[in-house]
């Protein structure tokens, strides 16, 4: 008798807890697509640069363009470096070249891609770790962006070539005078 009483009582506190809960299904929100399966990629930089791209995606195709932000955040980039025990500087806006927005068109879920063209280090900037932290910022009230999945950062690591001699032959190579 007890034991149902219990659970009766627990039964009604469960329900009667629920009643204020303010539970609101999700509207259309922007995200960047690369986000959902990792919060950040790696490219190499030669002595031709390097490019890299992300992709501004809806999560429902939209009845009106909507024009997305592509901003550089160094706050996201100090809280990736916190959590992955990295040291990433920001990369230098004279470092790199993207569209600093995006419309997706009425209709669509999607942008093109967003291509992010990085130049060649310098030699001051060799040896120092890169990243690029980006933020998207939706321009229109009605499709906000996400917080996980609205950020994405792109780090870099830098290859070195240099020209050295390179000694081809065959073992017991003599000179004329032996």
């Amino acid at each position: 008798m007890k034991l149902t009483l219990y659970t009766c009582l627990m039964f009604i506190a469960t329900l009667a807890s629920c009643n204020d809960a303010d539970y609101k299904p999700l509207e259309n929100t922007a995200f960047i697509n690369e986000s959902r399966t990792t919060q950040s990629s790696k490219v190499v930089i030669t002595e031709k640069g390097a490019t890299a791209e992300i992709t501004p995606t809806l999560s429902a195709p939209i009845t009106e363009d909507c024009t997305l932000k592509l901003v550089i955040d160094t706050t996201l980039l100090s809280k990736y470096n916190e959590q992955q025990g990295t040291s990433y500087v920001a990369l230098p806006e004279k470092a790199f070249s993207m569209a600093k927005e995006v419309t997706i068109k009425a209709g669509n879920y999607s942008a093109d891609p967003v291509r992010i063209s990085i130049n060649p280090l310098s030699e001051d900037m060799v040896g120092e770790s890169y990243a690029l932290p980006i933020r998207l910022v939706s321009t229109n009230p009605n499709v906000p962006a996400m917080t996980q999945t609205g950020t994405f950062v792109i780090t870099t690591e830098a290859v070195l070539s240099s020209s050295l001699p390179q000694f081809t032959g065959a073992p017991m190579l003599r000179s004329s005078d032996a």
